[in-house]
Parts: structure tokens; C-alpha cells; sequence
């Protein structure tokens, strides 16, 4: 019996509740490892204990590269973060978050499910919301034109949301982010795909047909609602590896 169908047949009150239940107990999650690890360190070994897949990658590249793309991608749209608000929609081991507060931005928070994440740029000093982003409500108790950058880096699968059936359309996935950017800001949406969830020449990132992808409702709904794509100097080479950041500056 298929998940999709047991979600089917179940009464919505059911899940509503089954849905708090393991929202509270995650939450509670959260805060036990807070305070049972009083600084990042002590967190970091606790995760290479447990074998996190992700603290592995984070240990895997260097923290200089991975902000050097991030500073290719603000460079290329000349984001100014002195004082400015920044929320990252999945930040992964926050390198963003790091550049963004060396580079003097007043607010740098975070939106991520995941609870190692939440715990993990909580230690850092980042102030997080442990929100399932992609899927439902999940972004709308945020503050409303609150950020002058919302980013999601790698954090969505295109392909996921270009199949019929998934929670919540893209087109209302897009409305949820685009609510949250003050007047004069950016929204940068960079998508993953299924190929993504293993390495592929060295990326997670990779796109199966580039082509394709042009033609998707993905990409349709953007360029509908005005976004460009910007090409980033070691982000979208080679080609197949983050083929398309696509941004819009809030009007």
C-alpha cells in the first residue's frame, strides 16, 4: 500500500493532528541538542559520531570556495548587504549566512526542516525558523516584506515541482517567496534536480536536459512572473552544473 494512497484515504483531521504531533516532537529535538551542546564544536562531533551526510560534505570543500560562489553570485547582481536583511531558504552549514554577516548585513536568518541543520547555524549565531519551505504553508507565518534577499540555492528540485501531484504548486510556492521580499529587493531561485541526489562529475547539481528544462512549467511560471537568469562564473560551469539561477528585483 502506497504512501500517496494511505494519505488518500485518511481523513484530514488525522493528518492535521499526526502532522503537529511530529512537528512538536522535532521541535523539542531541536531544543534538546541546544542544550546538550554548548558551542559548534561540540555539535560537529557529535554529527561525525552519527556519521551526518552533511556535515561530511561540509567538511569535503573549503569553506573559501564555497563563499567564493556565493560572492560570484551577489558581485554579479550587485547585492549590497550593509544592513540589509537576508533569508536563506535552506542555507545547508550556512556559508552564505557567514557572508552576508561579514559583509554587515542587519538580519541573516534561515528557513530549513531539517533539525541538525536548524541546531547546527543556531550554534553559529543565526536566528532560524524550522519550517518545511517547500511544501504546504510553511512560509507564510513569516514576515511579510521583511527581507532585501531571499535565497534558495540548491534547496528546491525543479523536477519535483514540474510533477503532477506534488503538495503545493510552483506557481504558489513562488507567491509564498516572493511575499516575504521588501520593495527594491531580490529573489534568487537556483534548483536542483533528481540527478541531484547523487554526484555527478564532482555536483550535486546536475540537469539531465538542460533543453528541456527551458521548456518546463518551472521555467515557464518564472519568466512569466518577470525573472532573468543571470550566468555566474563558477556556478553554472560547466554547463550542465547549475545551468539556470534565475532572479527577480522586487518592484
Amino acid at each position: 500500500m502506497s504512501i500517496k494512497f494511505l494519505k488518500k484515504i485518511t481523513p484530514r483531521w488525522i493528518r492535521r493532528i499526526a502532522f503537529q504531533v511530529r512537528e512538536g516532537l522535532e521541535d523539542r529535538k531541536v531544543q534538546r541538542l541546544l542544550s546538550t551542546h554548548s558551542n559548534l564544536d561540540a555539535f560537529i562531533k557529535h554529527l561525525e559520531s552519527v556519521n551526518d551526510h552533511g556535515v561530511m560534505q561540509y567538511h569535503a570543500y573549503k569553506p573559501e570556495s564555497r563563499r567564493k560562489i556565493f560572492q560570484s553570485l551577489y558581485d554579479a547582481l550587485e547585492i549590497k548587504f550593509d544592513g540589509a536583511s537576508i533569508l536563506d531558504l535552506g542555507p545547508g552549514y550556512g556559508d552564505s549566512l557567514d557572508l552576508a554577516r561579514e559583509h554587515g548585513a542587519g538580519i541573516v536568518e534561515f528557513v530549513d526542516s531539517n533539525v541538525n541543520v536548524v541546531v547546527f547555524n543556531t550554534l553559529k549565531g543565526f536566528s532560524g525558523y524550522r519550517r518545511n519551505y517547500t511544501e504546504g504553508k510553511g512560509l507564510t507565518e513569516l514576515t511579510a516584506k521583511k527581507y532585501h534577499v531571499v535565497l534558495s540555492k540548491g534547496s528546491i528540485n525543479a523536477d519535483q515541482f514540474n510533477r503532477e501531484g506534488y503538495p503545493i504548486s510552483f506557481g504558489d510556492w513562488v507567491k509564498q517567496v516572493e511575499a516575504l521580499v521588501a520593495p527594491g529587493g531580490y529573489v534568487i531561485i537556483c534548483p536542483t534536480f533528481d540527478m541531484g541526489t547523487r554526484v555527478v562529475n564532482g555536483s550535486y547539481y546536475v540537469c539531465e536536459d538542460p533543453d528541456a528544462f527551458l521548456q518546463s512549467d518551472f521555467t515557464k511560471i518564472l519568466k512569466q512572473k518577470g525573472y532573468e537568469t543571470v550566468f555566474i562564473e563558477g556556478f553554472n560551469y560547466p554547463k550542465e552544473r547549475f545551468p539556470f539561477t534565475f532572479y527577480k528585483k522586487s518592484s
